[in-house]
């Protein structure tokens, strides 16, 4: 199958990318252990082999504005830089060469919450579990991108992020009907 390339530019629903360097590139782990960062001071952060992030690893880390998970499906045009901090534009590329299977990204109970600074989170284009409270309190949590279009929310993992919009693929019609039935606003990209 011929690879699909999706281009979406979204303006309005992506928080400012900071004007300096991710001060924590967690590049080299796999997983996050239970209370890793809690309470911590970090504020920007880059994900880009993390699939399980145990509970309340990042719990209550007041100055966390940005969680993002980096790979090859899924590239970040301008975010280490200065330009273009209202606009944010991603591709994601697919394909079915040899029916690989990506692995699975798993999100605990509480992982995040009480982040009250953190604005946005960006996954990959892979399966994504997000667990009961995962991002629960996290008052000025704006964005979540899940574009997989695979994506298992137990319980609400978002309970009072009330200003919060989520980017996801076309066919997630799971995560479409939570979004609905918790009056969350919902942007599809093909």
């Amino acid at each position: 199958m011929a690879k699909q390339k999706i281009k979406t530019v979204l303006d309005y629903f992506i928080c400012k990318f900071p004007e300096k360097k991710l001060n924590e590139e967690l590049k080299s782990f796999t997983e996050i252990k239970a209370n890793s960062f809690k309470n911590s001071y970090i504020d920007n952060i880059l994900l880009e082999n993390v699939k399980i992030i145990e509970e309340s690893a990042f719990e209550n880390c007041k100055e966390l504005k940005l969680a993002i998970w980096r790979d090859k499906n899924v590239q970040v045009n301008h975010l280490l830089t200065t330009e273009n901090i209202k606009k944010y534009s991603f591709q994601i590329n697919s394909s079915d060469e040899g029916d690989t299977q990506l692995p699975t990204i798993h999100i605990q109970h509480s992982a995040f919450k009480g982040c009250d600074k953190l604005e946005t989170v960006i996954l990959p284009n892979n399966p994504c579990i997000i667990e009961k409270d995962a991002f629960a309190q996290c008052r000025a949590l704006r964005t979540v991108v899940l574009p997989s279009g695979d994506t298992e929310l137990f319980d609400d993992p978002f309970i009072g992020c009330k200003n919060l919009t989520i980017v996801c693929a076309k066919n997630d019609y799971k995560l479409q009907a939570y979004a609905r039935a918790h009056s969350i606003r919902i942007v599809e990209i093909d």
